[in-house]
């Protein structure tokens, strides 16, 4: 697909395999800078060196722990000190399967940090400089769980609904200041990364 994202940096979450990967791919390809945002630093020291760069780009990674919050925060915060970031695209690991006589408040809790505080938080740190260029895309991943819940995987059907919600309200919020908030629920990787990217150009 052809979009031209010359100039632009993008920071993608859960990009060491998978959607996040394609989608940190297909933004290279378009000309932004990406950096590669997971747990497995291996990986993404290799993942790093594949990404386009046909138009000079710094490509570059972050190792975090989407399930350790205050960590998360503290390498959230120094890596946006004094970096802009573009497109975020939200996108963090899993929670674990279950129904929801299986799980304790705990686990609520626990799911809650990794897939609405992480996901809240970057955004929020994010916007600040996005509010001062007045440009700025945000792209949530989620599930289809959202549009119809499945029984065994009640952590995620809970949070992520709540998430969902939160995104619709902050959009509003954003549409003043010409910047937009995306979320992405499509049930195959493939049609994921294309709605991801096109939905920039939409916007551009």
């Amino acid at each position: 697909m052809k979009i031209s994202l010359e100039g632009k940096s993008a920071l993608v979450g859960g990009s060491s395999k998978g959607i996040g990967f394609g989608i940190a791919k297909q933004l290279a390809e378009s000309g932004a800078s990406v950096c590669l945002m997971a747990r497995d630093e291996k990986k993404m020291k290799e993942l790093v060196q594949s990404l386009p760069s046909n138009n000079s780009q710094e490509h570059s990674y972050l190792v975090v722990d989407f399930s350790d919050f205050d960590s998360f925060k503290n390498i959230i915060d120094e890596y946006l000190s004094d970096r802009h970031v573009d497109i975020l695209i939200n996108n963090t690991q899993g929670v674990p399967a279950g129904n929801s006589l299986s799980k304790s408040i705990d686990d609520y809790q626990n799911a809650f940090d990794i897939l609405f505080k992480c996901v809240v938080y970057t955004s929020s740190i994010a916007l600040n400089k996005m509010r001062e260029k007045r440009w700025g895309r945000i792209i949530k991943l989620t599930s289809i769980s959202v549009k119809e819940p499945l029984n065994y995987l009640v952590l995620s059907n809970s949070i992520r609904a709540a998430v969902v919600t939160w995104g619709k309200s902050l959009s509003v919020d954003l549409a003043p200041l010409g910047l937009s908030l995306i979320h992405i629920s499509e049930p195959t990787r493939r049609r994921g990364i294309a709605y991801a990217v096109l939905s920039l150009k939409k916007i551009r």
